[in-house]
């Protein structure tokens, strides 16, 4: 039945909730793998966020579910719903390797540069302060086109970006990239009054 649903029904609205309803029968594979699939098909963006994010709230607990729902967002064509949903999710990615790896790879299909800093400022939020997860986020933030949300990020970046080497060399080659000489002064200013370490002043 989920191989088959996609292809017997037409409208997303209907698709979406029959699996709502079966969602709780498909639990292990290779049921789990069959609903994912069938998700994946449902053309609405709207139906599509609203179907995940409600799988996100009830299992967010299984990092699996986590890393499949993650996944599917990158398939959402709307800047604003998939960045809605990225940022809901945060909370639920934890330290897992491939849930973050799926998070950044789908921040970084947004187009919309306001959309992929409330992405990346919910995970800075959530998870600023390990290095794992900063790094990566920093250098997502270098692919920010608009000067004024790139600053905005990494003012917000900066007291965190101390954590190691890495984290350290991805924030100032960020704000290497930030044309602006004005926004570049400001998210300068952040680090220094972040009391950052002297290596990391000393750069």
């Amino acid at each position: 039945l989920l191989r088959l649903a996609p292809d017997w029904i037409g409208s997303d609205s209907r698709l979406a909730e029959l699996l709502a309803t079966l969602r709780p029968q498909a639990q292990s594979e290779p049921l789990r793998g069959a609903f994912f699939d069938a998700a994946g098909r449902i053309g609405s963006d709207s139906r599509k966020a609203d179907l995940l994010r409600d799988i996100l709230s009830q299992e967010g607990s299984d990092i699996l579910v986590v890393r499949r729902v993650l996944q599917l967002a990158q398939g959402i064509g709307s800047d604003s719903r998939k960045a809605d949903l990225l940022a809901d999710a945060v909370r639920y990615v934890g330290q897992d390797e491939a849930a973050r790896q799926a998070f950044f790879a789908a921040v970084r299909l947004l187009g919309s540069d306001s959309k992929k800093t409330q992405a990346l400022q919910a995970m800075l939020d959530d998870s600023g302060n390990d290095p794992a997860v900063l790094t990566p986020l920093l250098e997502t933030a270098d692919t920010i086109g608009s000067d004024s949300n790139r600053a905005s990020l990494l003012s917000n970046a900066a007291r965190h970006a101390a954590g190691t080497p890495a984290a350290r060399e991805a924030f100032f080659r960020a704000v290497e990239h930030v044309g602006s000489s004005s926004n570049q002064r400001s998210v300068l200013s952040a680090a220094l009054k972040a009391e950052l370490d002297s290596e990391t002043l000393a750069r």
